[in-house]
């Protein structure tokens, strides 16, 4: 389907515009350099008013789903591969793109009134700010959840040291 956020973008002959391409857009095509050029990218200006949009749906309708969708689309191609670099740097981990363009949306409507979101309306770059936050959160994730991993391998750590008799005496007392 062409209007399909998760369809393969396109050129204007018809042809996949990159295996590589994560933003599906039918609008996006190749260049004589084989870059790809999004003609649909929001600018800042377009992303400040997202923020707007969505702080405004504390006190009003929520926000349309296409609105969200569109929002999800741009975060795949304008945050994802530069969270998806640093997480593998930082913590030798890979994360979905999907996953991390909704932490970014989940991330926005957490900030909508607290200085996170007064830096995103302000900074000449809220792209690479919104990146930025999104692989701190993530990074972030993946310490706490390796924590409690580690601490149910020094259980099992504890586990494999005891015998079997002294665990089901232990049991029965």
């Amino acid at each position: 389907m062409l209007g399909d956020p998760l369809s393969v973008a396109v050129d204007a002959v018809g042809r996949p515009c990159s295996i590589h391409c994560p933003c599906g857009s039918p609008r996006a095509a190749n260049t004589r350099d084989g870059t790809i050029m999004h003609e649909s990218l929001w600018s800042a200006q377009r992303f400040r008013e997202f923020l707007t949009l969505l702080r405004g749906r504390t006190f009003g309708p929520p926000i349309e789903d296409e609105e969200r969708d569109e929002f999800l689309r741009q975060a795949r191609v304008r945050i994802v591969p530069d969270v998806q670099r640093r997480v593998l740097a930082e913590v030798g981990s890979t994360v979905d793109g999907d996953g991390v363009a909704v932490v970014a949306f989940e991330l926005l409507e957490d900030c909508t009134s607290d200085s996170r979101r007064t830096w995103l309306l302000a900074s000449s770059d809220p792209w690479r700010y919104l990146a930025d936050l999104v692989a701190r959160e993530v990074t972030a994730a993946y310490g706490e959840a390796v924590r409690r991993i580690g601490d149910d391998d020094e259980l099992a750590g504890i586990l494999s040291a005891s015998t079997r008799p002294q665990l089901e005496a232990g049991a029965e007392e």
